[in-house]
This record gives C-alpha cells, structure tokens and sequence, in this order.
C-alpha cells in the first residue's frame, strides 16, 4: 500500500530528506550540508542557488540507492519546506537564475527602507508582518534599481522573483511552472493578510511590476513530479520552514504551548485566536489556499540563532563543540551581556543599526570562553523577550516546546526554563517541521513519540538570579534603542 510521504527540508545550514510512514514516524533520514554563502558582508548574504539545487538531487540520489524497492514504492506523496522570505530573480521562460539567492539573513536596503515614510502600522494591520529588509520586497526594489542582469530581462520580459520554496519545487519537478504557494509569497511583504494574490496596493508603494512576480496557487495543490531514482512522486505541499511546527506535536498542545525551533535564526510560535495581533510580533496562517485548515499563528522572529553562534565561532582559535558549548553554558558565572544585533534585533524592538558588542561586567575583561557564553545567552535572553509578548496574547501557554540544532544543548533549554519559568520539553525527534507537514498532510492529530519526552523545570538558584539580572540589564538596554 503506497502510504509513505517523502519530506524536503531546506535549510540554512543542511538539506534533509526524510521519509514518514503512514503514522507519521520517520523510517529513515538523510541530509546534505548547504556550502557556505558566497557573499557575506555589509547586510549582504547570497548562496549560489544552482549549488543548493544540485545539493539536494545528491541528497534524493543517495535516498534512492539506500531505500529498498519496496520501501520506495510506497512513497505516495512528497511536501517541500524552505527558508522563508528568501528569494531568487530568474529568467520567466527557463528557470534559470539570474542572481544567487538572496537569503532572509540578507538586510541590504535596509537604510533605503528606514528613509521612506511608510506608516509602519498600518502596513502590519494590512500584511500581519513588521516590515523589515529581511522580507523579499526590499530586496526585490533594490534588485530593480541596483542589477544591470535584473534591469536586462526586465526589459525583455523575461523576469521573474520567486520565493526560495517556488525555485526550488521548479527545479525539483522539472520545470513545470514557476509559481508560489501563499505563505512563502506573504514573507515577501507584498501580500494582505491571509490573501493569495499579490497586492495592487503593496506593489505600487514598492514600485515592483505584477508581471515579474509568479502566480500564487495553494499550500496544498499539486506542484508536479520528482523523481526517486525511477519512481516520480507527486509534490503536494508548499510552505515555509517554520509554519507547520504547530502541527508536529498534535493538537493537544495548540492552546497550551509556544513552539520554539532553533536554527540559522530562532523562531517562537503560538497558536493565536482569530483577530488576535501585536504590533510588536508576527501574525500569518501557518497554510493558506483552497479548504486549507487556516491556523492563525503569533510568531516572534530572532533573526541571530546559529548565525550569530558562527559568525562568533570563526573569530576563535577554534570552534566549540556542542558538548563543550554546553559545559561552558552550565558552569559560567561571570558572563559578560552580548548586545545582539548582527543581523537586526527582530522582534519585539525591530533595532536595524546597531552593532552587537559586548558588554563587560564591572570593567572585567573577559576571556573567549565568557564571550561565548554571553552569545548563547543572548539567543536566551531574544527568546524570553518575545515568549513574554507571545504570553500577553496567549495567557493560556502553559509551556515551551523545542526543536533545532541549538536544542540539543542540555543547559541551553535549562536557561530557558530557569529565565521563562516555564517548562522546556524537548523531544527527541527533533524535525518539528518535517513532522508537521506529514501530520498536516496525513491529518494527524496525535503524536504518540517512541521515546520520552525530556522536561527542563525551571529553577530557582544563584545562577539563574544573576541570569534574570543580566536579562534585566538587556530588555533595559534594547528599550532605550526603540
């Protein structure tokens, strides 16, 4: 009986490949690193999107040689995730790029934005979204009045910006049409809220022709065939990759928890009531388009997770490992506070120009291991913040659910707890997205894991005064940033 479902998951830092049997439970995963970006500076950060394609036929290839013929044939539908708010421009007709992807961390009009009079408000009651230069449209104006190769085909009408997740399910399915599905298309902030169809309104105040952006078609629409080995497999849904979480730990939780996956950035999201918004935070459906299951959702958005870990990391003499990130987290006292800011605050205070630093405790110079700490913290501190505004909405979150690299840090989900003083859970299969697709798909609405589900109390300690104080010492310095 083909009642297996093929997932993509498209990263910042890996491409993975995972294969769900009817229940939902993984049978088997592969995954393939994403090569480092080849433009890296001044709010620039572009991958050679052909590079990333290539990629992920390697990582289905391998899938294929390594799944047996019956297992294969069982695999009845696939659904794809990607980073949101990415985009590529490319050639209408082909497919073919015509500048790398110019990834979400990418904030390169991000002083053009702060000069236009936009009504900042009136923009996010239209969209749900804070406009900020991670969403496509900045990136897209400027591509329009800065790319000589943009500005050619433009006049050729041979044009096209699509979001990373349409790309790649063109390239996927062997060119059957270059569309977006209406969750990614929103991350671009050219669409109102919950609508699939670009925005007149949004389009004219960004100066961005219809006729170079692609038709929007439902999450959950056929987007044509891939191929696993000689088997072809339907692709069904389209969506980003952090809107299906909510749907990977069973509908139990909808109303009681804040799901929170870390990764390149990090990511905290409730289930929301309808109408239910914040000026500070982000509001989008987890899924849009024809009889979709809309689940309104408050997300707040950190913008340096594992980025910001990196970026600190290649100024070392060597990198730590998670093992030895996780001792110097659990054992550091005297830690200095990280203002971080290297790829714009995110929410709740949208700070744009400011570097990150460090800041010393009692004029003490602090050595490499203290800083590192400061930086993990920092990603501990963004996080509270935003939990504390989701919690204002949604009083009845009763605790944290983790996913992402960054989660696997035991002290990390203790900090958490011990600042949040809410209980951490964290399961071991830790491809939320991935799963939630599936339940999505399969419509499953229970999650019944194989293993134990690992709890983070929070405490009351020393350590986890001294943290709350340099929280304190953080939300007192970003305020006065506002």
């Amino acid at each position: 009986m083909a009642n297996h479902t093929l997932i993509i998951d498209q990263g910042g830092h890996s491409t993975r490949a995972i294969v769900f049997n009817k229940k939902g439970e993984p049978v088997h995963f592969v995954s393939e690193p994403v090569s480092d970006p080849i433009t890296e500076q001044d709010g620039f950060v572009e991958y050679d999107p052909q590079a990333i394609i290539d990629s992920v036929f390697v990582l289905l290839e391998r899938l294929s040689t390594q799944l047996k013929p019956k297992t294969m044939r069982k695999i009845s539908a696939a659904g794809l995730v990607a980073q949101r708010s990415s985009i590529v421009a490319c050639q209408k007709h082909s497919g073919t790029p015509i500048t790398p992807m110019i990834s979400w961390q990418d904030t390169r009009h991000a002083q053009w934005l702060n000069q236009q009079a936009f009504d900042i408000d009136h923009l996010q009651s239209k969209t749900g979204l804070r406009l900020n230069a991670h969403m496509g449209a900045s990136k897209i104006t400027w591509l329009l009045d800065n790319d000589a190769q943009v500005q050619h085909y433009l006049g050729n009408n041979n044009l096209v910006f699509v979001p990373w997740g349409g790309f790649l399910a063109y390239h996927l399915c062997k060119g059957v049409r270059l569309v977006s599905d209406p969750v990614l298309a929103a991350r671009t902030g050219l669409t109102a809220y919950g609508e699939a169809q670009w925005s007149d309104d949004l389009l004219r105040l960004f100066g961005i022709p219809q006729t170079c952006l692609p038709p929007i078609q439902p999450s959950a629409s056929h987007y044509g065939e891939l191929s696993l080995g000689a088997h072809k497999i339907s692709l069904r849904l389209l969506g980003g990759d952090q809107n299906f979480i909510p749907y990977a730990y069973g509908e139990d939780h909808h109303r009681y928890a804040a799901f929170l996956n870390i990764g390149t950035g990090a990511f905290i999201q409730a289930v929301a009531d309808n109408g239910c918004y914040s000026p500070l935070l982000k509001t989008s459906p987890a899924i849009n388009g024809n009889n979709a299951r809309i689940t309104p959702v408050i997300e707040g958005t950190i913008n340096g997770a594992a980025s910001v870990l990196d970026w600190w990391q290649q100024q070392l003499p060597r990198p730590y490992t998670m093992g030895e990130l996780g001792s110097l987290l659990e054992t550091s006292t005297v830690v200095p506070i990280f203002i971080n800011t290297l790829f714009g605050s995110g929410s709740p205070y949208w700070t744009r120009d400011k570097k990150p630093e460090f800041i010393a405790s009692d004029n003490t110079s602090h050595t490499n291991e203290e800083k590192t700490v400061a930086v993990l913290e920092s990603i501990i501190f963004a996080i509270t913040i935003n939990f504390e505004h989701i919690k204002k909405i949604n009083p009845r979150i009763q605790h944290i659910i983790i996913s992402g690299g960054l989660s696997k840090i035991d002290s990390l989900c203790q900090r958490l707890a011990d600042l949040s003083m809410h209980t951490v859970y964290r399961y071991k299969d830790s491809e939320a997205s991935a799963r939630g697709l599936v339940f999505y798909m399969k419509n499953i609405r229970q999650y019944q894991p194989r293993e134990p589900v690992e709890g983070f109390k929070h405490k009351q300690t020393g350590a986890s005064a001294m943290l709350r104080a340099r929280f304190n010492k953080v939300c007192e310095w970003m305020s006065q940033c506002e």
